[in-house]
């Protein structure tokens, strides 16, 4: 991939997630008791989606039309082409593939972006989290007591099978703060040994696994590391890893009586004195939390919500619009409006 085309990716890709995550934070706060935890969580996916996929649609507002920008253009060009002409034989071809007449401010620019610094970056943050990730993982390994067995495997399996989902190989792990589903691709349930045939306990990460929570974790590292230098980016990891325990709260509620939720609150109330979870580049769920968040948490376990339909059609509409303008960012020129399907050969932008 060409540096020029990285750089347009990253750049575009930012904003994008700029505007989006500007988006998600107010309808997090205010509309969660009439979408439900699970809608708010499944809004990250746009965040994922437009830093992931590098897709550019040709919008109209952004048409380039010679009456007004031919002269600039001209003028650019010039200046860009007698400024690099001493360097565009040592760089062209080697960086950009290109003879250095095509060479513009933007590729230039391009070009020093994709200097090693932002790969370093690339590889430094990435580094930490494979770091973090086999630790973790040696821990469990050594701390493990062997695999669930008895009465509490046979809860175990009765309860993915309840859930539709295949149930992954469980460990007992001592000391343990808390269960967690570990993992991106072939996770495992991790228990700890004091309460791994508590019921509330295995149904909480089997609703992880059935969510798909080990793949979001896995994607969420994948964003930050790519995108290191974005503070919003990491914002949306921690909050997005938030709303992936309030999500799995309501896939664990749906299935419980008033009386079950009580009862799994009071649990989650206990595990709040456990302050140690997972860091966030570790492939883990974590089920504890502390302070005002464990407050919030249990007053959603507690509250009877219903969705309200016209908030989650209005929420749909302005994701949808929203996602399909931050990808809308490809120039129009003439060439395109006015005869689209007449060149003989491709626009180059």
């Amino acid at each position: 991939m060409r540096a020029f085309t990285v750089f347009q990716w990253l750049f575009e890709a930012s904003i994008g997630a700029l505007v989006l995550v500007c988006l998600i934070l107010p309808v997090r706060q205010l509309l969660r008791g009439k979408l439900g935890s699970k809608l708010i969580y499944a809004l990250w996916l746009l965040v994922i989606l437009r830093l992931l996929i590098p897709l550019r649609v040709p919008n109209p507002l952004l048409s380039v039309y010679p009456e007004y920008s031919e002269n600039v253009i001209e003028r650019v060009e010039n200046v860009t082409r007698n400024v690099a002409r001493d360097i565009a034989d040592t760089v062209a071809y080697a960086a950009l593939e290109q003879p250095y007449e095509r060479i513009t401010p933007l590729h230039m620019a391009a070009y020093e972006a994709m200097q090693p610094n932002y790969l370093l970056g690339v590889l430094a943050v990435g580094g930490v989290m494979v770091y973090q990730n086999a630790r973790f993982r040696r821990y469990l390994r050594r701390h493990s007591l062997g695999e669930l067995d008895g009465g509490s495997a046979e809860r175990y399996d009765a309860l993915a099978k309840r859930l539709g989902v295949r149930a992954p190989k469980a460990l007992l792990v001592d000391p343990l703060d808390s269960a967690c589903l570990v993992g991106g691709l072939r996770p495992l349930i991790a228990l700890p040994a004091t309460s791994a045939g508590d019921g509330y306990i295995q149904l909480h990460e089997l609703c992880h696994l059935k969510g798909g929570d080990a793949l979001w974790g896995l994607l969420r590292n994948v964003c930050c590391a790519l995108f290191w230098f974005h503070p919003l980016v990491w914002l949306a990891a921690r909050l997005s890893r938030s709303d992936c325990e309030l999500a799995c709260d309501q896939r664990v509620t749906e299935r419980l009586s008033p009386d079950e939720k009580i009862g799994y609150a009071e649990l989650l109330v206990s595990l709040a004195a456990c302050r140690r979870t997972p860091r966030m580049g570790v492939l883990a769920t974590g089920m504890s939390m502390t302070g005002t968040r464990m407050k919030r948490r249990v007053r959603q376990i507690l509250a009877n919500h219903r969705l309200r339909l016209w908030a989650v059609v209005v929420a749909a509409l302005v994701s949808l619009t929203a996602l399909a303008t931050c990808f809308a960012t490809a120039t129009v020129y003439p060439e395109e409006i006015t005869a689209p399907f007449i060149a003989d050969e491709p626009v180059e932008q």
